[in-house]
């Protein structure tokens, strides 16, 4: 309900998640599937990286800290959502994706990051359920059409964290060689 992702940066007791910190890995032009209750019921493109945000108020204050991340988005709400059952097993199940268990259901988080092939055929399965929408004709998404270079210049400065949470700071790219600090 709105054009943003939002997500604290820490919980109650200081510990971090990391579908928390994938919000600073969010850039322009990166497509959001939103999945609910069982169901993709939404599509969105970021219109920029995450910005420190205060929670919005039409989120429950009892759930989290004040204090977060935003990603504004166009949202688009999916006219007939595609139920998780929908999407045939072998893209959801084994080690088809990190949003899913091995038994194919959805893990709990978000901004699971979902390789390229998986997309691809998500699009091309759905693509009728998809029209009109961010994804609607999309094949690789705007990351994957640069190359690693410019991708890490426009990260230079930023503060990007591994899995378990350790900050990085790029510093320098030059060709192959790629400065980092490590905090």
């Amino acid at each position: 309900d709105g054009g943003f992702l939002w997500a604290p940066t820490s919980g109650r007791n200081g510990a971090q998640m990391s579908h928390w910190i994938t919000m600073t890995m969010v850039r322009a032009g990166d497509i959001v599937l939103h999945y609910a209750n069982g169901q993709v019921k939404a599509v969105s493109r970021a219109r920029g990286p995450a910005s420190a945000a205060p929670r919005p108020r039409s989120l429950p204050d009892q759930l989290w800290e004040q204090s977060g991340r935003l990603v504004e988005v166009d949202l688009t709400e999916l006219q007939q959502p595609i139920g998780r059952d929908e999407i045939p097993m072998n893209m959801r199940s084994g080690r088809a994706q990190a949003a899913f268990n091995t038994a194919g259901h959805v893990n709990q988080g978000y901004l699971f990051e979902l390789d390229t092939d998986w997309f691809e055929q998500f699009v091309h399965t759905f693509a009728d359920r998809l029209k009109d929408t961010p994804a609607d004709g999309i094949g690789v998404p705007v990351e994957v059409n640069r190359n690693a270079e410019t991708l890490l210049r426009d990260l230079v400065g930023e503060t990007v964290y591994t899995i378990t949470g350790v900050p990085n700071v790029i510093k320098r790219v030059h060709g192959a060689d790629v400065s980092v600090a490590t905090g």
